[in-house]
């Protein structure tokens, strides 16, 4: 009776590696042939993550040679499976392609904010970025909505975000001018490693150095 009860306590406090995990571990180890061929039979039976990851070692080349309509097929079967890195993967693919085909920002729109539904913090980055720019009738332009996407994938810690806000902020002609605010976002891109926020920064400490005492 006590073996059982013993056994019993081990199961309830010991975790049991998976074949995700072993994946994963593979990976690190820049096994990615190995890490591939885990990832890739957990994703034929239809676990969302390991499809995630088969699209970007594919499109990585990484385990396997690349090939972008193979990576663009698994994103879209994880992202219908309802995990948002992938719908986001999936966006940024529907992004680039409209580029030379613009009938395809209504896809790019609509995964976007599908992944924003799973706080993608990158995804409300991306359309800030779109209503910033604009993009016809699918994305009107829109400032405000633009500063507001900004400022939630901010405060989701996308250095990105930041970057754009502390920009904005600093320097385009189509929003108030802040240059507290400016120097706010720019140092908070700096302190979760944006390197590029450090150019503007100093542009800002030069030309208003007021700010940065």
């Amino acid at each position: 009776m006590k073996k059982y009860t013993l056994l019993a306590f081990l199961s309830s406090v010991f975790i049991l590696a998976t074949p995700f995990d072993d994946g994963f571990k593979y990976y690190k180890q820049k096994d990615y042939a190995k890490a591939y061929e885990i990832f890739y039979t957990l994703a034929s039976n239809g676990d969302a993550k390991a499809q995630y990851n088969i699209a970007t070692l594919t499109i990585q080349g990484k385990g396997i040679k690349p090939d972008r309509q193979k990576a663009f097929e698994w994103y879209k079967r994880a992202a219908n499976g309802g995990h948002g890195p992938s719908m986001y993967g999936l966006a940024k693919m529907y992004q680039q392609d409209a580029i030379k085909d613009p009938s395809l920002m209504p896809e790019v729109k609509t995964w976007y904010e599908k992944a924003m539904t799973h706080d993608v913090r990158q995804a409300y980055t991306n359309m800030g970025f779109l209503y910033y720019t604009g993009y016809g009738k699918v994305v009107p332009k829109n400032i405000d909505t633009a500063i507001e996407l900004f400022g939630i994938a901010a405060k989701m810690g996308d250095s990105s975000a930041m970057l754009n806000l502390g920009v904005l902020y600093g320097w385009k002609k189509d929003v108030p001018n802040d240059k507290l605010k400016a120097h706010k976002y720019l140092t908070s891109a700096i302190n979760n490693g944006n390197g590029m926020a450090g150019i503007y920064l100093d542009k800002l400490c030069l030309e208003s150095p007021w700010v940065c005492k």
